[in-house]
Order: C-alpha cells, then sequence, then structure tokens
C-alpha cells in the first residue's frame, strides 16, 4: 500500500504505538497523522484467486460425489462382491416329475444319481497349482487332464457356475470321490437325480430322454441351471418345462480354498409336475408282443401299431419296432455306441407311428367313397359291374388284385374292390369320377398331407400329391393313371400310421377330426391338484348318412363272408375296419395294413396296424388288431 512520500520514502499508516492492548486492532483512522488526510484507494490489482477458489471447489464437490457413490450407490454391489469371495450358491437341481399311465403305473421315475463338479472360481489362482488338480481328477476318473482342463477354460476360470466333469455315478463311486477330493479347492460331488424308464418297447420313443445341458441349450434357457439335464426327446422335450420343477438355492461359506464351512440359506426345490398319460402299458405290452409274433413268423423286421380313442384322440399304445433303450441315452452314451444306433439299416430311433411314409393301398378307400358320396358322384345303392378286372385306357392297363362282380359301395369297402375305386377318383363306365382335385381336397380335410397336431414330438406330414407337385418335383404332366393309382392308396400318395387313426376315427365318431395327444393331465406331487389338457376337435363338413354309410362297409369287411377281415368275426364283440396291401419299392413287395375300430356300435378304440413287407394285410395284420381289440375290451 502506498502513502505520500517524505524524507524517508513513503509514508505507512503505522505513525505511532498503539495504546490498546496487545492482540487488539486500532481503527485504522488512529493510524494517520494529525491534519493528514486519508489514504487513497489501492492503486495496485488484487491477485486474481477466483480461478484457483473454483478448481478447489470442483474438486472437492468430485470428491464427494466418488465418495458418496462409492459408498452408497455401489455399497451394495460392492458388498455383494466381497461376500461373494467366502458365500457361494450352490443350486440344488429340482427332480423332474414323475410320468405315469393311465392306471397309475409309473414309467418314467427318478433314481439317487451323482456327479463330479468343479467350480472354476474356486481352483487356485496359480496355474501349477491347478494343474495339480486336474491330474488329481484325471487319476481318479480316467478323464485326460487335457479335456478336464479344456472345459474349465471353456466355462471360464472367473465362473461361479459348476463343470459337470462325470455324471450319472453310483452312490458308492460318489461317496469315494467325496473323501478323495475333500481337499481339493474347487472339486465337489452334488447330487443330481438321474431318469429310469420303463423298458416296454415302443415307450422310448414316446417317452424320449433328458440328457446334460449343452452351450446351445445355456443360451437358449438362460434360466435354466447348466448341471440339470434337459429333455432330449419324446414327452421329456414337448413337456419339458413341466416336468422340470423350480430349483433350490443354498448359500454356504466356503473358506479361502472354496472348501465348505457353514449354510446361510436354503431354499427347497420344488418337484416337477406328473404326468398322467392316456397310454396303457399293459394294452402297449400286448401290442408289442402281437407284433414281435407277427414279425417273427414272416421274417421281417420292422413294424408299427397305434390305438387311440376315438372319441378324445387320447393314444392308448404305440409301438414302433425295432425299439431302444432310451436308459442308455439318459446314462450318456458313448460315440461309439451311438454311431450303431444311428448307422443301423433298420432305424431302430425312427418312429414309425408319427414319421415312418408309406402308401396307404387299400386303407384309404373308406375315405375315398365317403368323398364320392358326399359329392354325390354316387348314391349308396349305386351298382357297378366290375367282372371286367382291369381297366384299360390307352396301351395302360389298371388291373384289379381279383376279379369281382357287380358291386356297390358297401360292398366294395368291405372286398376291398380296385375298379370301383378306380372309377370313384378318376372316373369309368357311368361313374364321372371325383378328380384329382377334390381327392385332394377329401384327403387334407381328413388330415392327410398335414401334421396331426399329436402333443409328444414332432411328425411327418405324409404327401397328398397333385398336377402342381408332380410338375415341379419330377418335371412330368398329372395323368388318368395318377388319379387311379392315389384313389387305391397307391402312387405317390404317402401317409403315416397316426393319420390313418385319426382320419378312422372321424369316421368312428360322427365327423369329428380329433387331435391325438398322450397326455391325460398334469398333476402337483405335493398337493394332489390336478389340470385335465384340453385338444382340439374339428367337425367334418360330411353328412351321418355318408359317414353310416361307410361304417356298413368297413362293418362288413368283418361281418361278411367274403369281408378281408372276417377273421375277427371269432371275438366276442363286433368290429369294424378296412384292410390294406401297398405296394413298395421296385421287388414287388407289400406292406401289410390293417385299421380299424371296436365295438361297432359304440366304438371305444381305434387302431392302425402296419407290418413291413409283410405281405397281405387280411392274414398278417388282422390278427394283431384281433389280438389288440381283445385284450382291450377285457380289460375296460
Amino acid at each position: 500500500m502506498r502513502g505520500k512520500k517524505g524524507i524517508f520514502g513513503y509514508k505507512v499508516g503505522l505513525t505511532r504505538l498503539s495504546t490498546k492492548p496487545p492482540g487488539e486492532w486500532f481503527d485504522p483512522s488512529t493510524f494517520l497523522l494529525k491534519g493528514e488526510e486519508s489514504l487513497p484507494e489501492e492503486e495496485t490489482e488484487k491477485p486474481h484467486y477466483f480461478l484457483a477458489k473454483s478448481l478447489v471447489v470442483i474438486g472437492a464437490l468430485l470428491l464427494i460425489f466418488r465418495l458418496t457413490n462409492l459408498q452408497v450407490t455401489q455399497g451394495y454391489e460392492n458388498r455383494y462382491l466381497a461376500e461373494g469371495n467366502r458365500i457361494r450358491r450352490q443350486i440344488t437341481v429340482a427332480p423332474r416329475g414323475s410320468i405315469l399311465d393311465r392306471t397309475g403305473e409309473p414309467l418314467v421315475m427318478n433314481e439317487p444319481g451323482y456327479s463330479l463338479d468343479i467350480i472354476p472360481s474356486d481352483l487356485p489362482t496359480k496355474k501349477a497349482d491347478r494343474q495339480s488338480i486336474y491330474d488329481i481328477v484325471a487319476q481318479a476318473t480316467g478323464i485326460s487332464a487335457d479335456t478336464v482342463a479344456n472345459q474349465i477354460n471353456q466355462a471360464g476360470l472367473s465362473s461361479l457356475d459348476p463343470v459337470s466333469i462325470q455324471d450319472n455315478l453310483p452312490r458308492e463311486e460318489a461317496l469315494v470321490y467325496q473323501i478323495k477330493f475333500n481337499t481339493a479347492s474347487g472339486v465337489r460331488v452334488s447330487y443330481t437325480p438321474s431318469r429310469k424308464y420303463d423298458t416296454t418297447a415302443g415307450l422310448s420313443h414316446i417317452l424320449g430322454y433328458t440328457s446334460r445341458m449343452t452351450e446351445e441349450d445355456t443360451q437358449k434357457h438362460p434360466d435354466y441351471p447348466n448341471t440339470a439335464p434337459i429333455g432330449r426327446s419324446g414327452l421329456e422335450s414337448s413337456y419339458d418345462s413341466q416336468l422340470r420343477g423350480t430349483q433350490g438355492i443354498t448359500e454356504i461359506e466356503v473358506n479361502a480354498n472354496g472348501q465348505y464351512q457353514r449354510a446361510l440359506h436354503d431354499t427347497t426345490p420344488e418337484i416337477g409336475k406328473t404326468l398322467r398319460l392316456t397310454l396303457d402299458v399293459g394294452l402297449q405290452k400286448e401290442m408289442a408282443s402281437a407284433l414281435e409274433e407277427a414279425m417273427q413268423k414272416n421274417n421281417v423286421k420292422q413294424s408299427v401299431g397305434i390305438a387311440m380313442d376315438p372319441t378324445t384322440g387320447g393314444i392308448l399304445a404305440s409301438v414302433s419296432l425295432p425299439n431302444y433303450d432310451n436308459n442308455v441315452f439318459a446314462r450318456g452314451i458313448s460315440n461309439q455306441d451311438f454311431q450303431s444306433i444311428t448307422s443301423n439299416p433298420d432305424k431302430p430311433l425312427l418312429n414309425r407311428a408319427v414319421d415312418g411314409l408309406y402308401p396307404a393301398g387299400s386303407t384309404i378307400k373308406p375315405f375315398v367313397a365317403s368323398a364320392a358320396l358326399q359329392e354325390n358322384t354316387i348314391k349308396s345303392n349305386t351298382i357297378l359291374d366290375t367282372s371286367i378286372g382291369k381297366i384299360k385306357i390307352g396301351q395302360w392297363e389298371f388291373p384289379d388284385w381279383k376279379v369281382h362282380g357287380t358291386s356297390d359301395v358297401r360292398q366294395a369297402i368291405s372286398e376291398s374292390n380296385d375298379i370301383f375305386f378306380y372309377a370313384l377318383g378318376g372316373g369309368w363306365d357311368k361313374i364321372p369320377g371325383l378328380g384329382v382335385e377334390r381327392l385332394r381336397k377329401y384327403y387334407q380335410m381328413y388330415g392327410f398331407g398335414k401334421d396331426t397336431g399329436v402333443d409328444y414330438t414332432s411328425e411327418s406330414s405324409g404327401l397328398v400329391p397333385d398336377p402342381d407337385w408332380k410338375k415341379k418335383v419330377k418335371k412330368e404332366s398329372w395323368y388318368i393313371g395318377d388319379t387311379y393309382h392315389i384313389a387305391i392308396g397307391q402312387g405317390d400318395l404317402l401317409v403315416t400310421p397316426i393319420q390313418l387313426a385319426r382320419a378312422l376315427s372321424s369316421i368312428a365318431n360322427g365327423g369329428n377330426l380329433v387331435t391325438p395327444h398322450v397326455v391325460e393331465s398334469l398333476e402337483n406331487p405335493e398337493t394332489g391338484e390336478q389340470e385335465t389338457l384340453t385338444f382340439n376337435q374339428e367337425k367334418l363338413a360330411i353328412s351321418d348318412d355318408t359317414l353310416q354309410t361307410v361304417r356298413d362297409g368297413l362293418h362288413r369287411t368283418v361281418d361278411s363272408d367274403t369281408g378281408s377281415a372276417r377273421s375277427l368275426r371269432s371275438l366276442s364283440f363286433s368290429s369294424a375296419g378296412k384292410t390294406g396291401t401297398a405296394q413298395f419299392g421296385t421287388e414287388q413287395k407289400t406292406h401289410a395294413w390293417y385299421i380299424g375300430y371296436a365295438p361297432f356300435d359304440n366304438p371305444k378304440i381305434v387302431v392302425a396296424i402296419l407290418v413291413e413287407g409283410g405281405g397281405e394285410g387280411n392274414a398278417i395284420s388282422v390278427p394283431v388288431a384281433g389280438r389288440v381289440f381283445q385284450y382291450y375290451m377285457s380289460h375296460l
């Protein structure tokens, strides 16, 4: 601060000593000499402190924000991460629900099972120490240390999810492992229930099997614990979400080596729903036995049968032979064994009931007859002389399998008169014929050429050919001979056994196209609460008179002296049906078909039986149907 210039230089405000006690400030005016004017205001600029102060304030605010964020906002997360160093969440896989037949007979049950797991995050941090554990595991299990290391590396060393090294361990071996790996960081033995399946022939295709989760499964179902089995086929797959239940979670405290110290919290797993099926395991065994006998008698290796409740669509039995053991798949099948099964020329994995594609042969005739009656192409009393034995068009001949005489539609069904059905399909003599488009319309109405909607598996839709299909696929035009062929179930027309059983059910039950299914209800095993499932039915545009005429023809197949299934008259109840002998391949071999229902007046069971390459349906498949009918009716 500047003053006036004096003899000793610039004067300052302190010109006399203070008379006030030390430590007190004087009034500034007391520092002026008497008569002097007040000092002028500062003439120099004050130092610039604003920027520095601002920076200090901003820094303080950032510090406060960071502390608040760490302590409050991220406090829970940090605390969780810190506790993760000593607390583990162990998932207890819920036991899968049981599967019972319609009488309560268990078809799929759980049995005790164990697995050897490694939790990557609990492994030692040093590579050499980890390798030591891999070596110990390899020595005990016979699995190479490299394989174990690759599994862990694929999961990630920071993963808290257990990696399964060995599944389906017997209890004795699991106890040995518990002792052996008691001090091995990250290694544990887990309780994992395994599935045990009834080995009755044909059930494997329906029940399916489970296997361990793959990486693809984990991505598709991130909410599924990776140690839980997943349904791989059949009911195990289609009803997987209902069968798997709700997992349990146990929080445990572990030490620095990941070893158990004490339990902190436990949530009990909830077992999955019980599936009660429409299947009758007794009928299943009888059908399998009858089919095996027919195959042995005719020296063939493949056959299929399906039985259905015509009013509901509930599948009572379904057998596809040869069979396979789904327990082998559930326990973990080796690549060598799997290749052996898949390369088997008899195709045991093929579910012939829903995926087998076959020419229908004469079993298609009842549906052609109903189409002709409904379209007024014929009347129920139309008579046609078929004694000619064959139809000749140009250079082509279309023969019957035997010479028939005059016939109406009922007799044509019962005797399987080919010429009569050639006429219904493509026209001949006084019958104009339906033509390919109307044939196709009625085939599709009865469910051919499309999925049935069965609830336990995917299925083949079959094939209903038409001129567009033939032009596109075969690069050929459609001829009247093609129409003749599909009208008697030959040519390019392909069906599945379940489609035939479903279509015949609609004739037996008065015109309702049912949805085939094997699950009747879902049950809560803890509370007993039951949920009955419902499946769609479609009312077909077929008159009662038409259906009755066709049913009369099917009844005559059994009841008349000339009927192709007259051997079934020996049963203690009435029945109806249609035989079929379907040509296939180039060696003039034939499949043996029979479709039928019983009793005739109040149908309770429909069957479709096929013995591949078995010859004539009346000789081979009709006796199988007779055994199935007899067993079922005697056990109602």
